[in-house]
């Protein structure tokens, strides 16, 4: 997500080399999209490539070793830090960043995001930086995979040199598989086309399943270079999520009485669903069903002597009481009036 760039971009203002990793679709853009309130995700991920880079003419070795987490504190803020572990040709880079997100605009099919961050690095100053990610999705089609077009524009100011980096993504986000084209540049301390460093197409394909993700790509540099090569990049990554909101719980109040006469009857309660599975024996003919997590249940009464009752039971409230009436079964056998319900 938006802090995968983040990692990245700190790299770039704190090294004079081009970022490594940045993206969550691709490599480059990130998405503007938000965890949900109260959602925690942390993300391990190690990259692994090579690049050609233009200030030396020759290719390197990248390797790079991150680990995020990312916070929905409330449906308008995200915030987030991270470590970045970053070797170029041999040489040791660190970086920690902290951030925050915000949403920036929302029209119809596309909505877009801002995020500020402050990035720290061994030896050197603070750097600032924000962002602007777009997403759109032009249509949906229920058959298809959805089709996103991404932007990032990432602007900061380091050791007095304005840094402009931005990129471009066409993508198609299955489950299982994202394939992507991607374009990416970058604007060194003067915002014109002589300033463009580190311009290059990148295709690859990325995969997920459950935790895991794995994504591969060939770049092809377009700056001018006396012989061009293709350089390639593959990153591994597991993704955790989980939510810190507590879940809504409900407590019910069942009684169940002879639909005759109206005497508790000492009857057994089961209460079945995904959430949970429970059963109670009403001695006195009420019994109590508490911390239910909110949904639909079965509930089926059973006693020896009457006829059981099974419907579903719509947990939607904290709090409910019901009563149930039973029919003998003999009753029943001349009687086909269900049994009555009442709240």
């Amino acid at each position: 997500m938006i802090s995968q760039f983040i990692v990245s971009l700190l790299i770039s203002l704190t090294t004079a080399q081009p970022p490594f990793l940045s993206g969550d679709s691709g490599f480059f853009t990130s998405t503007a999209s938000f965890r949900k309130t109260g959602m925690a995700n942390i993300i391990l991920r190690e990259t692994f490539g090579r690049q050609t880079l233009k200030e030396y003419d020759r290719i390197v070795q990248q390797n790079q070793v991150m680990v995020n987490a990312r916070y929905g504190l409330c449906s308008y803020i995200e915030a987030g830090t991270g470590l970045s572990f970053f070797t170029l040709d041999g040489v040791n880079q660190q970086g920690l960043f902290i951030k925050a997100k915000v949403p920036f605009l929302t029209m119809g099919r596309m909505i877009s995001s801002l995020s500020p961050f402050i990035g720290f690095a061994k030896t050197e100053k603070p750097s600032v930086a924000a962002a602007l990610d777009i997403d759109i999705v032009p249509f949906k089609n229920e058959n298809l995979p959805a089709f996103l077009i991404g932007q990032s524009l990432k602007a900061g100011r380091k050791s007095g040199l304005d840094l402009l980096h931005y990129s471009i993504l066409l993508s198609l986000q299955s489950k299982v598989f994202q394939p992507f084209l991607e374009y990416y540049t970058e604007l060194h301390d003067g915002f014109d086309r002589s300033s463009l460093y580190n311009t290059r197409i990148c295709s690859g394909l990325g995969t997920t399943f459950g935790i895991w993700r794995l994504r591969a790509a060939i770049e092809i540099p377009l700056d001018e270079y006396e012989k061009r090569n293709f350089d390639y990049r593959i990153t591994g990554e597991i993704s955790i999520s989980f939510s810190t909101k507590r879940k809504s719980l409900g407590y019910i109040s069942i009684t169940v009485v002879d639909a005759k006469n109206e005497q508790p009857l000492a009857a057994t309660v089961f209460v079945k669903g995904k959430e949970a599975e429970e059963t109670h024996i009403c001695i006195d003919g009420t019994c109590i069903v508490q911390d239910l997590p909110l949904g639909i249940y079965t509930l089926i009464i059973k006693h020896p002597e009457y006829k059981s009752i099974k419907l579903p039971l719509f947990v939607k409230e904290k709090r409910i009481s019901r009563i149930f009436k039973l029919r003998k079964i003999q009753e029943e056998n001349g009687d086909n009036t269900p049994p009555e319900d009442k709240k």
